[in-house]
């Protein structure tokens, strides 16, 4: 066993000792599939029997199907990566989550926005958690290019076996996590159906060889809209998508596409500070319950100058000197009406006793 599976510096999964397979292109199009016992051949499947599959398996119940490719996408700094790390420890360890059973099974997390972050992260889970030991999650600390056939072979060698010394279970994946796709695609173009396109391509050739999910981290984009950034063939490809937004004090996980059966129920979560980090835990409070968000109090400061200047405001006018988005502004004023922080009279705001008692 490895006292330290988690170094924060050091040679990263790609690093080893791991003969690459020769970066041709081609070397994409003979990986064959997981269950093809080694061949490289198509399978042909009578109609009669493709009419009485069933469809594909859950590793995650209701969120993520055995084998499949996934998109986890929001805005930057809203928490992904930390979800991310959750979904991956919940696989590894076989956990339920939120009620969610998932098939136990080794995860590897590409992780390409820097390893002093992740080992912060990944070390605050484990505190939390109280674990010990290796947990079932391998990380690799440098960016494995998908654009790059060479880099993507040397990945499935690792993963076929390579770099197991050491550890008490096979290597083989249950998951496999990018964290992020832009780390992932470094010179490609998100807007590029072409280039999604070879994305896409690079995650099927590892979802052949290894059997496993794979999960992209992605960004919303520049404007914050509620769709993933780039081309829309990135969702066309995935088998699932989802969004991941922040709003009343709480962040919201939500399902934009299931292919293969209902979409996922919303779930609420909430960042708790952990060891200078944090962990992702189900949000059980109400919106009343939680404290304050920093747009709640740009809000109420805004409001609170305006009166004092002019009397109450409309709306039109408090969301001018707010200087926030359309879309933050309205959530956080129907949270600041639900807590009786403000009122409005003849469609003008103003603020309340309690709403004044905030700023004291």
């Amino acid at each position: 066993m490895r006292d330290d599976p988690f170094p924060s510096t050091g040679p990263g999964l790609l690093d080893r000792d791991v003969p690459a397979p020769d970066a041709d292109p081609s070397v994409l199009a003979r990986i064959p599939r997981a269950d093809a016992s080694g061949s490289d051949h198509y399978e042909l499947i009578p109609d009669d029997e493709l009419a009485t599959r069933k469809p594909p398996p859950w590793l995650m119940e209701c969120y993520l199907t055995e084998g499949g490719f996934s998109v986890l996408y929001g805005p930057p700094g809203v928490g992904k990566s930390f979800l991310a790390i959750d979904w991956s420890y919940g696989v590894a360890r076989g956990i339920a989550w939120h009620g969610h059973a998932t098939q136990a099974g080794p995860v590897i997390y590409v992780a390409g926005e820097g390893a002093y972050s992740l080992a912060t992260r990944v070390a605050a889970y484990r505190r939390y958690h109280q674990l010990d030991g290796f947990s079932g999650v391998a990380f690799v600390t440098a960016p494995v290019q998908l654009l790059d056939p060479g880099d993507v072979s040397a990945l499935c060698a690792a993963l076929d076996g390579g770099v197991t010394d050491g550890l008490d279970i096979p290597l083989a994946p249950k998951m496999v996590v990018f964290d992020t796709m832009a780390r992932a695609m470094a010179g490609g173009d998100e807007n590029s159906a072409q280039d999604i396109g070879r994305v896409v391509a690079a995650v099927d050739a590892i979802r052949r060889r290894t059997g496993a999910h794979t999960l992209l981290v992605h960004h919303t984009g520049w404007n914050m809209t509620d769709r993933e950034r780039g081309s829309s063939a990135l969702r066309g490809a995935a088998d699932s998508s989802f969004s991941l937004t922040t709003a009343e004090g709480a962040l919201t996980l939500e399902c934009v596409k299931q292919r293969d059966a209902a979409l996922s129920p919303s779930v609420q979560l909430r960042l708790v500070p952990c060891e200078g980090s944090c962990v992702v835990e189900g949000e059980t409070r109400t919106a009343t319950e939680r404290p304050l968000t920093k747009t709640d109090r740009t809000l109420l400061s805004a409001l609170r100058t305006m009166t004092a200047a002019t009397g109450p405001a409309t709306a039109s006018a408090w969301l001018k000197a707010s200087a926030v988005a359309d879309r933050s502004f309205y959530d956080a004023l129907a949270r600041l009406k639900a807590l009786n922080a403000v009122t409005a009279e003849k469609r003008r705001y103003s603020l309340t006793l309690f709403g004044e008692s905030l700023f004291t």
